[in-house]
């Protein structure tokens, strides 16, 4: 496929390309050139518009609606109502150009579905990377999501379990947050033995930990 007559943002050489043909091969980019493209290749017409690279955000949650109070509105609402909001957000996401989004905390199975979802064609959406539910304290922050965890041993299975399910990195609430009711931003949370769990978990596993942390006792754990 070819997307024709558009001036490339060229972000590796700081330089604008004018009059340019993108040549798109599956999901890669496999080259900018100053032609047409041949006759049997499917080409969009780009209208002498501007293209650039697609943006990346590394810290959203889908599920949440945006609002002054998206914790509650989530644990009021159904599951066919958190999908919903999801795909909504994942379809505004791609069409403000931002082409990877990397979700911080979610119901765990329905991530994975709105992924496989979105990977699929059913919707439309950004390349998602995700953690499934963050690890709590029981009653912590964004609890409602999933994903307390007591014990080094409820650590271990959690994350275990969400990798075999398709997860691509870990979560963990270190501190309270503004979300959630009972739990406070400058208080830390997971203690450092079930902190200490997770980390080796995840490196062992060879993936990423993320932290949500405001409190500077969780930021020294």
């Amino acid at each position: 496929m070819a997307i024709t007559n558009v001036h490339v943002v060229d972000v590796a050489t700081g330089r604008l390309r004018r009059d340019s043909t993108v040549l798109i091969d599956g999901p890669d980019i496999a080259d900018v050139v100053g032609r047409q493209p041949p006759a049997s290749v499917p080409a969009i017409d780009g209208g002498a518009g501007y293209l650039a690279p697609g943006l990346i955000d590394g810290h959203v949650h889908f599920f949440f609606d945006g609002g002054d109070s998206p914790g509650l509105r989530y644990m009021e609402a159904d599951e066919s109502e958190h999908m919903r909001v999801a795909r909504h957000n994942a379809r505004v996401g791609l069409e403000a150009g931002i082409t990877t989004m990397r979700d911080c905390g979610a119901p765990a199975a329905l991530i994975f579905d709105l992924r496989r979802d979105v990977e699929t064609g059913i919707v439309p959406g950004p390349h998602i990377l995700c953690c499934g539910h963050p690890l709590t304290r029981p009653g912590g922050h964004c609890h409602f999501l999933g994903g307390e965890v007591a014990t080094p041993e409820d650590v271990r299975h959690t994350i275990e379990r969400q990798l075999r399910d398709g997860a691509d990195f870990v979560k963990v609430m270190a501190s309270g947050g503004g979300l959630t009711p009972g739990t406070y931003p400058d208080r830390a949370e997971l203690s450092l033995e079930l902190l200490r769990a997770a980390t080796e978990v995840a490196h062992t596993q060879g993936v990423q930990i993320a932290a949500h942390c405001h409190a500077t006792e969780g930021i020294r754990r």
